[in-house]
């Protein structure tokens, strides 16, 4: 099981790697078609931060998977990565696949809440 979480880890990092580099590309790209306005530059950072917030969400998510803590935010954050489609889709129900098989629970440590 360990080497699940691992490979869905190393998954989400190629995800997040490649999410990040579409991001650039489409500031890059609006910078070499142009001087923009503050519109156009509120509609490129808005397309951007999408990828970007994403690759975010993979990337905690394999901390998650490597460190073995907060399934509940594990699970959270997997649901949201379902919104990267097709890859997204794929990982984050692989994801709730396995945070959900029988035992996997019992694999996460549990962290004590301060008083």
């Amino acid at each position: 099981m360990r080497a699940l979480f691992i490979i869905l880890s190393a998954l989400y990092v190629i995800s997040a790697a490649d999410l990040l580099y579409l991001a650039y590309r489409v500031v890059v790209r609006s910078c070499t078609e142009g001087q923009l306005t503050f519109d156009g530059w509120v509609l490129t950072l808005s397309v951007a931060a999408l990828p970007f917030g994403l690759a975010l969400v993979y990337s905690a998510l394999a901390y998650l998977w490597i460190a073995l803590r907060h399934r509940k935010i594990a699970i959270t954050l997997a649901a949201i990565s379902c919104v990267g489609i097709p890859y997204g889709t794929a990982l984050g129900i692989a994801t709730l696949v396995a945070l959900f098989w029988p035992g996997t629970a019992s694999r996460f440590r549990h962290v004590p809440s301060s008083p």
